[in-house]
């Protein structure tokens, strides 16, 4: 089965299998905790995968005309800017956690700004690749 090449197609199928798949690495990353999980990826979907979503849509119209490497490409550049706002975002966060405690600034960091962005990153690329070259790709040949 294969998609009509879309933008609003290419970034749900983006965002479907990398949440799909950021599901199964926090399942690896946390050793199995349903909860953390949870907490893990609603996080994840709010403050990434959300914005993640909104602007494949947009730079996907842009380049809706273009070939499916173009496409990757734009997708693959949102991607990283999100992880970068991602970034700037909760190191915020973590800065208003060091006043309180160096220890719990540290502790967001680890248990939670590094899973979940670097996921993002890994799993969204994966997606844009599973999109762009396989699922769009077949159907425009």
């Amino acid at each position: 089965m294969f998609f009509r090449p879309h933008p609003l197609t290419e970034a749900a199928v983006i965002y479907a299998v990398s949440g799909l798949l950021s599901v199964l690495s926090f399942l690896a990353v946390t050793g199995g905790n349903i909860p953390e999980v949870f907490g893990l990826g609603q996080v994840q979907a709010m403050f990434v995968m959300l914005p993640g979503f909104f602007l494949w849509s947009v730079v996907g119209f842009f380049l809706k005309n273009r070939g499916y490497l173009a496409r990757f490409i734009g997708a693959a550049v949102v991607t990283v800017v999100v992880a970068l706002a991602g970034v700037a975002l909760f190191q915020q966060y973590a800065d208003l956690l060091a006043v309180n405690s160096a220890a719990d600034a540290s502790a967001f960091v680890n248990l939670r700004m590094i899973p979940i962005l670097s996921t993002f990153v890994i799993n969204s690329l994966i997606g844009c690749a599973f999109c762009q070259f396989w699922l769009v790709r077949r159907y425009e040949a």
